[in-house]
């Protein structure tokens, strides 16, 4: 009897934290997304309307960022590591990215390092390299719109 109880409490032990690290999960779970400075940037679900639209284009004569993705994190720009599972969004200001877009506001080549003008460092089993590009290259827009928005108004005042 002795020998059952124990063998119960060691199930029970090994059970409840595998129950407890997959609750709150399903299949319609939200997509993954980055933290980047005080925002979270994840694929938009099929349907929605995104806040920015992103256009890989490995190849692009004149894309508008040039990505490099580098195997070694001490050479990256920016670097994204997932420890386990899905990487979920915290609880704050979030936008949502739409891939390949009609119009997209900003367009992504990828270049070989010297050519780059960020290099990301990626280790995910459930984001791709790519996907990890798209929200980054996300993350710039704001900064970029308010650089040309400077370009213009120093351009009209003189």
């Amino acid at each position: 009897m002795r020998r059952h109880r124990l063998f119960l409490l060691a199930l029970l032990a090994t059970a409840v934290p595998a129950a407890a690290s997959s609750f709150g999960r399903s299949a319609g779970e939200p997509p993954a997304c980055l933290g980047i400075g005080d925002i979270n940037y994840r694929i938009a679900a099929a349907g929605e309307r995104a806040d920015y639209a992103v256009r890989l284009a490995p190849a692009a004569a004149r894309p508008d960022i040039r990505i490099a993705f580098t195997d070694s994190s001490d050479e990256a720009d920016f670097i994204f590591v997932e420890d386990a599972g899905q990487p979920r969004c915290p609880r704050g200001p979030s936008k949502s990215v739409r891939l390949d877009g009609d119009s997209p506001e900003i367009t992504v080549g990828f270049a070989a390092d010297a050519d780059a003008d960020y290099r990301i460092f990626v280790r995910s089993r459930t984001l791709s390299r790519e996907t990890a590009a798209a929200l980054y290259a996300a993350a710039q827009i704001p900064a970029r719109r308010i650089a040309a928005r400077k370009r213009l108004e120093l351009s009209a005042s003189r």
